[in-house]
């Protein structure tokens, strides 16, 4: 694949069908997967103008949250977070041993508030009754094609409703939902019988969705909040994107 103007690689891996790049250009880097970003920095900005961004107003919503992060990439979600956030314990789930090796060239040399668990997400999830906040879905794999899919077990209600559970009385469960888009209002459905609040933001750049699964929060007392806090240069474009939610 030939990249835009100015981005020059920095690291690459192959793994059967997949190929792992880093990419770099300035101060910004980007993470794919077979061509498809997986992960993005700015180390001028918070915001990379990615669907990464909508993720990053979640913990405004708790004193000291408790977060787990299926899917690492090379850490955008978890790095943002353990800048943003001092009083934050942090897990990320992720089962690609080249995605974790390649998140040390990808992220800054900088102290981290994150662990990282080789291990799958839906079984992390099976097993924490309560533990968490937060759960941020991010998890996708790379099928015989070399096309990117989110893993069946996370689309099932049996998923669904660990994470309910796995969830605090007013937890959030947030998707980044980017393939099969006729698939959606069925797995929609799915998610509004076990959440009281299901809501849809979609990145109109990447065309993707973030679906934002409260067991309390309204959209109003969403969006209250990130317009609170978000209302920074770059940060208006979160707020925004909360404020239309549906």
């Amino acid at each position: 694949m030939t990249w835009p103007f100015g981005w020059r690689t920095i690291a690459e891996r192959k793994n059967g069908n997949i190929k792992y790049t880093i990419l770099e250009n300035g101060g910004k880097k980007l993470f794919c997967v077979n061509g498809i970003i997986y992960s993005a920095l700015d180390n001028r900005s918070y915001f990379t103008r990615t669907y990464h961004d909508y993720f990053l107003p979640m913990p405004l919503l708790y004193k000291k949250p408790r977060v787990l992060v299926i899917g690492l990439g090379t850490g955008t979600i978890p790095f943002r977070f353990s800048e943003l956030y001092r009083d934050i314990d942090m897990h990320v789930a992720e089962t690609d041993g080249t995605c974790i090796k390649l998140a040390e060239k990808f992220l800054p040399c900088r102290k981290k508030a994150f662990r990282t668990i080789r291990r799958d997400g839906a079984e992390v999830v099976a097993g924490a009754s309560g533990r968490y906040d937060i759960i941020i879905e991010d998890a996708y794999a790379i099928g015989k094609l070399g096309q990117p899919h989110i893993p069946s077990v996370f689309l099932t209600e049996g998923f669904i409703e660990s994470a309910e559970r796995a969830l605090s009385g007013d937890g959030i469960l947030a998707v980044n939902y980017a393939i099969n888009f006729f698939y959606l209002p069925i797995y929609m459905h799915k998610l509004r019988k076990h959440f009281k609040h299901v809501y849809c933001i979609r990145h109109l750049t990447f065309g993707n969705y973030i679906i934002i699964c409260s067991k309390s929060y309204d959209k109003r007392q969403i969006s209250a909040v990130v317009s609170g806090y978000f209302s920074v240069e770059g940060g208006e474009r979160v707020a925004s994107a909360f404020k239309s939610m549906h």
